[in-house]
């Protein structure tokens, strides 16, 4: 049998317990809203493809310049998570907002793929993957492996993989893993693998 002094710590102890409980709840909702204003920083483990994979899913191939920016704007994805994610046993949905902008991109070269239009639309998130550069700047021109994103329209793209999907150009290189290699035999390797 329990007795008085048993019962009244017990209770102490059930008011304790939610009393903390309440408090890491309203203290994990204000750190949410406060990071609305932080970039997102992702860490996570991409696979690498040998290039005759990453031509295989990508929808286009293209050498392209980047024109202008057409529009920034916050994305709401919605995960209900694997198997044995958090999302998962929790029996919920996370919702993930992820700035994205979207740019006006002028086509010079197609290399893989087909698109009537010569400007097209590039959805990129502005967000940081551990040391991968993923960032876009304007006035560049850049080799391309994209991927068809209906979810912004008929011409809209996005990349394939962002470690292997963004390489900087000029008029006669192409930047490839740190290196120079000639941007006509690249995209000749590339047609090759088409072939």
């Amino acid at each position: 049998m329990i007795n008085q002094k048993s019962r009244l710590v017990i209770s102490l102890l059930g008011i304790l317990i939610i009393t903390l409980i309440i408090g890491i709840k309203l203290n994990y909702t204000k750190e949410v809203a406060d990071s609305k204003q932080t970039p997102i920083k992702a860490s996570f483990s991409e696979s690498y493809l040998a290039q005759t994979e990453l031509v295989k899913i990508s929808d286009l191939v293209a050498e392209v310049k980047i024109s202008g920016e057409k529009a920034k704007l916050v994305k709401t994805f919605e995960v209900n998570g694997e198997k044995d994610s958090f999302a998962a046993k929790a029996n919920t949905t996370i919702k993930i907002e992820a700035p994205v902008t979207i740019y006006d991109v002028e086509i010079l070269d197609i290399i893989k793929g087909v698109e009537k239009s010569k400007k097209i639309d590039l959805i990129f998130p502005n967000i940081s993957i551990d040391s991968l550069n993923t960032s876009i700047k304007l006035g560049k021109t850049y080799l391309l492996y994209l991927y068809k994103n209906e979810n912004y329209g008929e011409k809209a793209y996005s990349i394939v993989s962002f470690s292997q999907g963004i390489y900087l150009a000029n008029n006669e290189d192409v930047v490839v893993n740190g290196e120079y290699i000639k941007l006509d035999e690249y995209k000749k390797n590339i047609r090759s693998i088409i072939e």
